[in-house]
């Protein structure tokens, strides 16, 4: 039964850590779309236009469409049940 107890300890110790890891990951990824939009309104009030931010921001807007594709695969299902291997 120690066997099986230390199995079981180990297992949760490495959730956790993922989940810790899954959590920062999250947090640095949405973090991202903002420090573009700090940059592109820097670049804006310093004179630059639209037109010459659009490459950037269509690059943000499309980081953003992925970020929140891969935020919500990384989120637990509702109800806290085991998810997809």
């Amino acid at each position: 039964m120690a066997l099986l107890d230390d199995a079981i300890a180990g297992l949760t110790v490495e959730v956790a850590r993922e989940k810790t890891v899954t959590d920062s990951a999250i947090v640095y990824i949405k973090g991202v779309p903002g420090l573009i939009q700090t940059a592109v309104d820097a670049a804006l009030a310093a004179g630059a236009t639209p037109a010459q931010l659009k490459a950037i921001t269509d690059l943000q807007a499309g980081m953003k469409d992925e970020t929140d594709s891969l935020v919500a695969a990384l989120q637990p299902p509702a109800g806290g049940g085991g998810g997809q291997p």
